[in-house]
């Protein structure tokens, strides 16, 4: 990398940009650690390693319906959400590239 250009980011904004990636990664890092705990109560640090708790959720009924209930919304919501999206942004580029939208110059 070289040097940075005038007006250009400086360290301290990627320091800054690495110190809010670790902030909001470092939880979902703990949370992951702490499932291949082989205790009855999660905790950190676990107390050994085992796949106790995945071996619950994939044998529970109730765990599998409602991630697949969890799936289904998620993938709804997105379709819709892209949908909605490119729509009001075809929407924006015909009202903008109308003659009468543009702003008349003196």
């Amino acid at each position: 990398m070289g040097r940075a250009i005038a007006g250009g980011p400086h360290w301290w904004l990627y320091a800054m940009g690495g110190a809010v990636a670790v902030f909001l990664i470092s939880p979902s890092v703990v949370v992951v650690l702490m499932s291949f705990s082989s205790g009855k109560m999660m905790m950190f640090p676990p107390p050994g390693f085992g796949f106790e708790w995945y071996r619950n959720f994939f044998e529970s009924d109730e765990w599998i319906g409602s991630a697949v209930h969890s799936v289904q919304i998620g993938v709804s919501a997105a379709v819709l959400a892209t949908c909605l999206g490119t729509l009001t942004a075809f929407g924006l580029m015909l009202v903008l590239s109308r003659p009468s939208a543009m702003p008349s110059t003196p």
